[in-house]
């Protein structure tokens, strides 16, 4: 799957991906307001979100040279269970 996603990128060049890119993480976004707005439709989020992931391996492949997203994420991670530890305790 990886190679498909760099032929991708190779093929079609960074900047349409990113471009395209952001029109899937706008389609996604428009789903989600349709749905917090009782209008939404459970399936198309699920499309959308794939369709997300799948632009989100390709970003990866242009900016992430350095394998720094895996840091951030876990830092994130980390972050997300300490505020939820902190919760629990009140």
């Amino acid at each position: 799957m990886l190679d498909i996603y760099r032929r991708a990128v190779s093929y079609f060049g960074a900047t349409k991906q990113k471009l395209k890119a952001i029109e899937e993480m706008a389609e996604l976004i428009i789903e989600l307001v349709k749905d917090l707005l009782g209008d939404g439709n459970p399936a198309k989020v699920i499309e959308e979100l794939a369709d997300v992931e799948n632009m989100t391996v390709q970003l990866r492949i242009i900016y992430d040279e350095d394998g720094m997203v895996d840091y951030w994420k876990q830092a994130k991670m980390n972050r997300l269970a300490h505020r939820m530890e902190g919760d629990a305790k009140c």
